[in-house]
């Protein structure tokens, strides 16, 4: 059959596959670039764990809880500056990553770290906290997003079917 769609410039187009012409379907979604930091744990006199140092040289991926209970869904690895061109895959200096955050509400991400631990530190096998975007629009119109940890009231309002486990 003839498929019907909306192309990026807004306007109706026409595919025949029998004449060999093919619909191509982008998805396109705004984002937000997400600053994190690795650092490294320290404990103090009575054993409790606080940040250290940022550590360079991590390399974290980001991961969509799949909202429909199946497997979760891989986003990428964080890079070392804001920008895509000229990044590396890894840690800066100071332990900052960035990664591009999909504007959706109700989802619930996190960050597991994957292939070689920098040098002097083990593979850590659990993932980061649970954490969503939410957004929040002043009394102007103003828009902004700030995130949620799995632990707060909106974390949990916002994806009430996420449990947090490690």
């Amino acid at each position: 059959g003839i498929y019907t769609y909306t192309d990026s410039d807004g306007k109706v187009q026409t595919a025949d596959p029998a004449e060999g012409q093919v619909a191509t379907i982008t998805n396109r979604y705004d984002t937000i670039i997400v600053k994190t930091q690795k650092c490294t744990r320290e404990f103090d006199e009575e054993g409790n764990i606080r940040l250290g140092e940022g550590l360079a040289h991590a390399h974290y991926g980001l991961w969509m809880v799949n909202p429909n209970g199946g497997e979760d869904i891989y986003m990428g690895l964080g890079r070392n500056i804001p920008g895509k061109d000229g990044a590396l895959y890894e840690s800066a200096a100071d332990g900052s990553l960035y990664y591009d955050l999909p504007l959706l509400e109700n989802v619930a991400y996190y960050l597991l770290e994957e292939a070689e631990p920098p040098a002097g530190h083990l593979l850590d096998p659990y993932r980061t906290d649970y954490f969503t975007l939410i957004k929040v629009t002043d009394k102007n119109g103003n828009v902004s997003y700030h995130l949620a940890n799995e632990n707060s009231p909106e974390f949990k309002a916002a994806c009430p079917n996420v449990v947090p486990h490690r």
